[in-house]
C-alpha cells in the first residue's frame, strides 16, 4: 500500500470518528498540508464516498448522514481475542492504538462498548517489552521467506555491535520471552543458527530458493539453542522429583532434564553466575544433589548461612545511657565525633544523639550529681528478638538477675550489679 493510499484511508477513518473537522484540523491530524487534504477528499469522492464540505464558521468535512462502513461481524469471543492479542502484543503503541481504534469503530454498537470496557479496565502484571520489538518489515519479509522457501541476505549485528553479512535460509520465526528469533541455516558458518530479529540491520531476498529439513521444529531448536549458550560453568544436579514436575517448573531454556534409573531427574545446564543457580535450586523446594561444579556447593552453603542469619534476629543494643555532669556538653562532643546531630530538645540535664549516620545504638546523656550514686557509668537498653520473658530467662541463665519488672520493660543487673533494661 502506497503512502498516498494509506493517508486517504486514514482520512476516511478520521471522518468517520470525528465528522466536521476543518481542512486545517485534518491536515494537522494527518501530518500533511491543507492542499493535500483537499486532494485526498477528492480521491474519496472519486471512489463514490459521499464526503460533504460545509462552509462557514462551523463548517468542515463530513460523510453524509447515515453512511458508515459495514460493521465487522465478530462473535464476543472473537472480539475479545483480537483485543487481547493487540493489547498484549509487543509492537509499537501507535500502531496498536490505531488498529484497536479501527476495529472498535466497525464493531456493532453493543459489542463495541463491551470490548471498550475490557480494553479500558484490563491490566497486565508484566507488559510486553517494546525495546526488543523488531521492525515490521523484517517480520513480514521473514514470514514470506519461511512460507515460500526463499533465501535471504541478512546484515546481522552481534552483541558486540559488529555487523556482518550472510546468506540465511529461514526455517521458522519464534517469539520467546518477548524477543523474536529466526531459526535457519547460516551459509556463513554452514550451521543451524538462531538469530535475534531485532539485531538484523538489513534484510533482502536473494532470489534463490531452499527446501527446509523435513519435520524441523523451530520452537524446539530456539529453546535448545538458548539453553546451550556457552556460559562459564557446566552444571549437573540430581533433583529428587518427577520428570513431569521438573519440566513443568524448569523452562527448557534453562537446561535439559532427563529421568535417571533411580527415580531422580538429572538437570544439565550452563550458568554464568553460580549464586543465581544456587537461588534457583533452593527456590524449587526439592531435595537435590550437586554433581558439578564443586563451587556450586559452596554457593549453596553460603546462601544457607545467609538464610539462617536472616531468620534469627539476635538480641541487640537499642540504646546506651551515659551518666555525666553536663549532658549537653558531652552529647555535643560525641555527636561531632560521630558525624551526627544532637536532638533539638537537648538540655544540660538530658540530651539525645540518634545513631543515624554512624550505625551504632542511639545514645542518651543524663546528668547525675557527683559523687555518683550508681555503680555503672553506662546503661544498656536491649531489644529482645522475641517475647521479653523468654529473653529475661535466657539472660538469667547466663548470670543476670531481675531487679524490677515494669509493663513495658524489665530492669536487670549483670553479674557485677550494673543495671540494664530488656524490652
Amino acid at each position: 500500500m502506497s503512502q498516498s493510499t494509506a493517508r486517504v484511508l486514514a482520512l476516511l477513518e478520521v471522518l468517520q470518528a470525528q465528522p466536521g473537522l476543518t481542512a486545517a484540523e485534518l491536515a494537522q491530524r494527518l501530518g500533511v498540508d491543507e492542499r493535500t487534504v483537499r486532494r485526498h477528499v477528492a480521491a474519496l469522492v472519486g471512489l463514490g464516498l459521499p464526503v460533504q464540505a460545509e462552509r462557514g464558521r462551523h463548517g468542515g468535512y463530513r460523510l453524509l448522514p447515515g453512511y458508515r462502513l459495514p460493521p465487522l461481524m465478530l462473535t464476543d469471543e472473537e472480539a475479545v481475542a483480537v483485543v487481547l492479542g493487540l493489547v498484549k502484543g509487543g509492537f509499537g503503541t501507535a500502531a496498536r492504538e490505531s488498529a484497536l481504534g479501527k476495529i472498535e469503530r466497525v464493531l456493532p454498537a453493543a459489542l463495541r462498548e463491551r470490548v471498550r470496557a475490557v480494553r479500558e479496565t484490563l491490566g497486565f502484571t508484566r507488559p510486553a517489552p517494546t525495546d526488543n520489538t523488531p521492525p515490521t518489515g523484517h517480520v513480514l519479509t521473514l514470514g514470506e521467506a519461511v512460507r515460500d522457501g526463499r533465501r535471504l541476505t541478512v546484515t546481522y549485528r552481534s552483541w558486540r555491535g559488529v555487523d556482518s553479512e550472510r546468506d540465511f535460509d529461514p526455517y521458522g520465526v519464534v517469539v520467546h520471552a518477548g524477543k523474536w528469533y529466526a531459526a535457519g541455516h547460516d551459509h556463513a558458518s554452514g550451521e543451524l543458527r538462531t538469530l535475534r530479529v531485532d539485531r538484523i540491520a538489513g534484510i533482502a531476498p536473494t532470489g534463490a530458493r531452499f527446501d527446509p529439513p523435513e519435520g524441523f521444529d523451530a520452537v524446539a531448536h530456539v529453546v535448545g539453542s538458548l539453553a546451550a549458550v556457552p556460559y562459564r560453568h557446566e552444571v549437573e544436579v540430581l533433583l529428587h522429583t518427577t520428570l513431569a514436575e521438573a519440566r513443568a517448573r524448569i523452562p527448557a531454556t534453562v537446561g535439559a532434564t532427563h529421568a535417571t534409573p533411580h527415580g531422580a531427574v538429572r538437570l544439565t545446564c550452563r550458568a554464568e553466575r553460580l549464586d543465581g543457580m544456587a537461588r534457583m535450586l533452593v527456590g524449587l523446594g526439592w531435595e537435590f544433589e550437586v554433581r558439578r561444579p564443586a563451587a556450586l556447593r559452596e554457593e549453596i552453603r553460603a546462601l544457607g548461612r545467609r538464610l539462617v542469619n536472616n531468620a534469627e534476629v539476635p538480641t541487640y543494643v537499642k540504646s546506651v545511657t551515659f551518666d555525666c555532669a553536663d549532658a549537653l556538653r558531652v552529647a555535643r562532643f560525641w555527636a561531632a565525633a560521630l558525624g551526627t546531630d544532637v536532638d533539638d530538645d537537648a538540655t544540660e540535664e538530658r540530651a539525645y544523639v540518634e545513631a543515624a549516620g554512624w550505625g551504632g545504638p542511639n545514645m542518651w546523656f543524663v546528668r547525675v550529681p557527683e559523687p555518683k550514686t550508681a555503680k555503672n557509668r553506662m546503661h544498656f537498653d536491649l531489644r529482645a528478638p522475641g517475647p521479653v520473658a523468654d529473653e529475661v530467662a535466657r539472660l538469667e541463665a547466663l548470670g543476670a538477675r531481675v531487679q524490677q519488672v515494669r509493663d513495658d520493660l524489665t530492669v536487670m543487673l549483670d553479674p557485677e550489679g550494673n543495671e540494664f533494661c530488656v524490652e
